[in-house]
């Protein structure tokens, strides 16, 4: 049975906002780019220090990670 991508339209979202390339995103991070694109694109997920980083990184509110992790479309306001 094939799996199902969950992209993390949310993650992608952030890193647009920041006007960084994926490359960009992934030193910020401390990761790879092909480690960051495969979290980015639901590939395989991410350790919870990864979660940490981009929270402490991007200043993300406790009550925006959870969403932010599990990805999904972004309902702007």
């Amino acid at each position: 049975m094939k799996r199902k991508k969950n992209k993390r339209e949310k993650l992608k979202n952030l890193r647009k906002k920041h006007n960084l390339t994926q490359q960009q995103m992934a030193q910020r991070l401390g990761r790879s780019r092909s480690s960051y694109i495969a979290i980015e694109n639901g590939i395989r997920d991410a350790h919870p220090c990864f979660w940490e980083k981009l929270q402490s990184e991007f200043n993300i509110p406790d009550s925006e990670m959870y969403s932010l992790q599990k990805g999904g479309k972004l309902n702007e306001k």
